[in-house]
């Protein structure tokens, strides 16, 4: 499979194209996401020369939401982590806010496939907000007129979006869904805070990321090696965090529970 650089048109002109690695598993996407999911751990626990290896096999791997999704979550735990306290949490949400916004923008313009599938998913979801289930996952993309939704700007069922096509499927269920990750990512942020392992930290703006991603990839939030690995760390970091919890002292534990934005403690002091 030869493509262009980032497999995207518009640096065709540049005449850079590269045969794209497909990984061990014979699957692109998949295999960027691992690569930006081990950049992403090691950076956080010190080891960046990782990141400068992975770097040239992300871009030529062409995942431009792999390389999205390391350059946000490295670049917020290398920037944001300055900040004590919820505002880098809150300036990282706002950040990714401005990412999706672009993207959709110049997706539209585009004409992107990914884009108007998740505004087919959208628009589903205002028509129909409890959902038509997830039996249409067998859905024959073939039927699908490309050139007419392209002109419409949306198409008429969701596709291409992991996020559109959870909205359309599972309506308001999906959005609980969705919370869920969010509330994920809050109870790593406030470890982050208790403890002041930057891995937590790091974790947290990660999984915002990838469902950042989910907004213009389908395997940003469906393969197992992009949400999936992803949400395994944070349960082994909640696992690790709760082990840490209970050899604490019993007032240390209680006072940890009434607050949110405790002073930083580490298990050695605790």
């Amino acid at each position: 499979m030869v493509v262009d650089f980032l497999n995207t048109p518009a640096f065709a002109d540049l005449g850079l194209r590269f045969y794209r690695l497909v990984g061990p598993n014979f699957h692109p996407i998949s295999y960027a996401y691992a690569l930006a999911f081990f950049t992403v751990v090691l950076f956080a626990v010190g080891r960046r020369w990782y990141a400068v290896l992975a770097l040239p096999l992300l871009l030529i791997v062409g995942s431009k939401g792999a390389l999205v999704f390391s350059v946000l979550a490295i670049g917020a735990a290398a920037v944001l982590l300055r900040w004590r306290g919820f505002a880098p949490l809150w300036l990282f949400a706002a950040a990714l806010v401005l990412y999706m916004a672009a993207g959709i923008a110049a997706g539209i313009e585009a004409q992107d496939y990914h884009v108007i599938g998740f505004i087919g998913g959208l628009k589903g979801f205002v028509a129909n907000p409890f959902g038509r289930g997830i039996g249409n996952l067998s859905l024959d993309m073939s039927t699908i007129d490309w050139s007419r939704s392209q002109h419409l700007g949306h198409t008429d069922v969701a596709v291409e979006s992991a996020i559109g096509v959870l909205l359309y499927q599972m309506g308001i269920c999906g959005v609980m869904l969705l919370g869920v990750f969010a509330w994920i990512a809050v109870k790593l942020w406030r470890w982050h805070l208790r403890s002041g392992d930057r891995l937590y930290a790091t974790w947290c703006f990660a999984l915002l990321a990838v469902m950042a991603n989910g907004v213009f990839q389908e395997e940003a939030m469906f393969a197992p090696l992009a949400l999936g690995i992803v949400t395994g760390l944070a349960g082994l970091l909640l696992g690790r965090a709760s082990r840490t919890a209970a050899t604490w002292p019993r007032g240390d534990r209680t006072s940890l529970q009434r607050t949110s934005g405790s002073p930083r403690r580490t298990a050695q002091t605790a």
